[in-house]
């Protein structure tokens, strides 16, 4: 069966639990010093979720997701209540407030910018083409006439797979967690498809 590409906004609570088990599998080396595994990242996160997230499936079941943001909507919203439950009062304090500065911070963009935050797909999904089709489903939207995204240096698959798309490095970055990321250099892209 092909791929299909759903927006967030129509999924319901069980797929936003698939949904936060994919980003914890692909993310979770990021996040690890929060939570003990990805099963716990999971629980963190569940119901963070906004409406601007593009869901991959295939004989459907997830298998990849893509957020966007803008200067006025972020893709995550975390709840402190769900953080302290999950990892205990003085822990998910800490870490509400050290993820919320990464994730509700405003972004700094013209109206017609959007903002790819993340992209992933399950491991047995790779190579199929799934965050390819993510990004042209966005593309096709024409919601912004530009489109910003930050990828890791080391990640070079993610990498080529951008400029084959028509994205171009405009900036980079030392990362300052380079151990905890497992990356040198933030490398910001940007495509103007239309």
């Amino acid at each position: 069966m092909d791929t299909t590409i759903r927006s967030m906004d129509c999924l319901s609570n069980e797929t936003q639990e698939e949904i936060a088990m994919i980003f914890s599998n692909s993310f979770y080396s990021l996040y690890k010093s929060f939570a003990k595994d990805e099963h716990q990242l999971a629980k963190v996160l569940k119901g963070s979720f906004q409406a601007n997230w593009l869901v991959a499936y295939k004989n459907n079941e997830p298998i990849g997701l893509l957020s966007y943001s803008d200067n006025q909507n972020r893709a995550i919203c975390l709840n402190k209540k769900t953080i302290r439950k999950e990892l205990g009062l003085i822990k998910g304090s800490i870490v509400y407030s050290i993820l919320s500065k990464e994730f509700h911070q405003p972004l700094n963009y013209a109206d017609d910018v959007g903002y790819i935050e993340f992209i992933a797909t399950l491991p047995e999904a790779r190579g199929q083409k799934v965050a390819q089709r993510l990004i042209t489903h966005l593309f096709d939207q024409k919601k912004y006439s530009k489109y910003i995204l930050e990828v890791g240096d080391t990640n070079e698959i993610a990498v080529n797979l951008y400029k084959k798309m028509g994205f171009k490095e405009f900036e980079r970055k030392v990362d300052m967690n380079s151990k905890q990321t497992g990356f040198n250099e933030r490398i910001y892209m940007k495509n103007s498809p239309y």
